[in-house]
């Protein structure tokens, strides 16, 4: 090919990060962690805790 060589900057070690290959599945594993985190806060703030106030003020009678 008349091209053959054009992307071969590409394969240099400068160009490819070493982060991956110490820790591998770090960053997907960081989003899914963040994703579950943000879910289970919003599914949490639409429940309204109404038993723990019934059981404070039941400790205040006895």
């Amino acid at each position: 090919m008349v091209f053959g060589e054009i992307n071969t900057w590409r394969n240099k070690a400068i160009f490819k990060p070493k982060f991956n290959n110490v820790l591998p599945g770090f960053l997907p594993a960081l989003g899914l962690f963040t994703a579950y985190v943000i879910i289970e806060t919003v599914m949490d703030s639409g429940k309204k805790d109404t038993h723990g106030d019934a059981k404070h003020d039941e400790t205040k009678h006895h």
